[in-house]
């Protein structure tokens, strides 16, 4: 179980108010639980971090894993690597994504991320030697590469090293809803790091949330969140590092191998469905990777309506539903 602490206070507007944090995927997870009865409250909290501390040793993607463990077979060379049932699904729907958004979803670029010293609890402000960039680049790891046949993976392209660092909080989301809901609770939002999800309303109100200025402490704008939409902002405010004047993220661009530079942050809202967290996760950080020039062609072809990107000189840009909702601060 992670370290988690439970807070209980009454909103004045709108009722008892219950929340329980906790530390995974590298950042900070909080439920946010709207009932009248705490016992219960902290139980469905308890919960749901349960099983985010469970994801996240499935997932992780340096420490010990199946997910890493998956990864150095994969080097290794091994054949017929089995996975856990979960592992599988989860690789072929990322295999799916990943060919929508032209590839720039690519969870199979870990080794790029690792060579920029983001598989580390530290960042270290330095630039992988441009050799070793290449090499990676050159094998062009991809989804694709991984051949599942039911829970058994083959790859033969030993550069493939496996990240869901953009996926894993989408897909926790789904499932903490996803179990609420079985729970018939009411009102309840989930922000993992924020990717945030809504389910049913705050009393008689819908949950509004806040989206980061990418630039200055507090939000830029702010919405509100219905039953079952999900909420998630790419940025290169929370993981980077600056090197010789220049902000390096942890977002990285499989076609040049570079972290990207050319947003500050890009948010979507993902209409209430069967994997709306999973879906909005892993579509903001191709939006922010595509950059002002033809985000929105992407965001069309992902099917999303509701978009904002903040540009590189901090102008946003908003979709036509997305400026519907919106209040900027």
């Amino acid at each position: 179980m992670p370290a988690a602490d439970l807070l209980r206070f009454r909103d004045s507007h709108s009722g008892p108010i219950h929340k329980a944090r906790a530390y995974v995927f590298g950042t900070v997870a909080e439920i946010t639980i709207y009932s009248e009865h705490s016992r219960c409250a902290q139980t469905l909290a308890s919960a749901v971090l349960d099983d985010f501390d469970r994801l996240h040793w499935l997932l992780h993607a340096w420490k010990d894993s199946a997910l890493s463990n998956l990864n150095r077979a994969i080097a290794a060379g091994d054949r017929d690597i089995p996975v856990k049932p979960e592992l599988a699904r989860l690789i072929r729907d990322a295999t799916e994504f990943s060919k929508r958004s032209r590839g720039l979803f690519n969870p199979a670029i870990g080794r790029l991320v690792q060579q920029w010293n983001f598989h580390a609890s530290e960042f270290v402000p330095a630039a992988p030697d441009p050799r070793d960039v290449r090499r990676v680049l050159d094998a062009d790891p991809k989804m694709t590469d991984v051949m599942l046949n039911g829970c058994t993976v083959n790859c033969a392209n030993r550069y493939v090293q496996l990240d869901f660092g953009g996926y894993a909080k989408g897909y926790a989301l789904d499932r903490a809803i996803r179990f609420l809901r079985r729970k018939e609770l009411t009102g309840a939002l989930v922000n993992i790091g924020g990717n945030l999800m809504a389910l049913g309303t705050k009393g008689e109100r819908a949950w509004r949330v806040g989206i980061q200025h990418p630039r200055n402490p507090g939000p830029i704008a702010r919405l509100p969140l219905y039953d079952g939409e999900a909420i998630s902002t790419s940025g290169d405010y929370e993981r980077y590092f600056m090197l010789n004047g220049k902000r390096h993220c942890h977002l990285i661009d499989p076609r040049t191998g570079e972290p990207a530079s050319g947003s500050q942050s890009a948010t979507v809202v993902i209409p209430r469905g069967e994997c709306s967290g999973t879906l909005s996760d892993a579509s903001s950080g191709p939006l922010f990777i595509q950059g002002a020039d033809g985000w929105r062609e992407l965001a069309g072809q992902l099917g999303i309506t509701s978009a904002m990107l903040v540009d590189e000189r901090g102008d946003s840009h908003l979709t036509d539903e997305m400026r519907d909702r919106v209040e900027f601060d």
